[in-house]
């Protein structure tokens, strides 16, 4: 079976439109069952974890370009020889993770 772009995008809306229990007690969400040609019943089960790293993905993708915007300036400023480091910064935040860490 070969699976495009168009193919994934049906299966994640079926995937949303209905709920069930997976082996080992947790929750997944379960496509709705399609019976094929050949009369077999194909199903999907995602589990949560899978979920997770779904809604995970969907943050980052909607996440502003501002760092972008910040990203592209600092390059600029490389570029043209402008930029500078502030050593009182680096020192400050190389000292505090060096003491989270020795806290953690």
């Amino acid at each position: 079976m070969k699976i495009g772009d168009k193919s994934l995008i049906k299966l994640n809306g079926q995937l949303n439109s209905s709920e069930t229990k997976a082996k080992g007690g947790s929750k997944a969400k379960v496509a709705d069952s399609q019976v094929s040609s050949s009369g077999k019943t194909d199903k999907v089960e995602i589990s949560s974890r899978s979920r997770q790293a779904q809604q995970i993905r969907a943050i980052v993708d909607t996440t502003p370009t501002e760092r972008e915007e910040k990203v592209q300036a600092i390059k600029s400023e490389v570029d043209n020889g402008t930029y500078r480091v502030d050593s009182d910064k680096v020192a400050q935040k190389v000292l505090e993770r060096a003491l989270k860490d020795s806290v953690v």
